[in-house]
C-alpha cells in the first residue's frame, strides 16, 4: 500500500554503533541510558532491561527508566505468547 524506504538492519546497526561511540559522557547515568537504548534499538531487549534495572538500583524513583523497563518487559512477554 504505502511504501517507505527503511534502512537495512546492518546500516541501522552501524549508525547506532557510531552514535554510541560519539556519545560519551562523564555521567554514568547518561552512559547507561545510551547503552540501553542502543541495545533496545538493535533488538537486544533483555540486555536493555538489565541495564535499566542497573539504573534503577541507583535511581529507584526514575520514572522514565521504570517506564522503559516495564514497556520492554511487556513487549517481550507479548512476543512470547503470540
Amino acid at each position: 500500500m504505502f511504501s517507505t524506504s527503511h534502512p537495512s538492519v546492518l546500516v541501522h546497526a552501524q549508525v547506532v554503533e557510531t552514535l554510541g561511540d560519539t556519545v560519551i559522557s562523564s555521567d554514568r547515568y547518561i552512559n547507561l541510558h545510551t547503552q540501553a537504548l542502543i541495545d533496545w534499538s538493535l533488538g537486544y531487549r533483555s540486555r536493555a532491561t538489565d541495564t535499566w534495572e542497573t539504573i534503577l538500583l541507583s535511581y529507584p524513583f526514575d520514572i522514565m527508566t521504570l517506564k522503559f523497563a516495564l514497556d520492554t518487559y511487556d513487549q517481550m512477554m507479548t512476543q512470547r505468547t503470540v
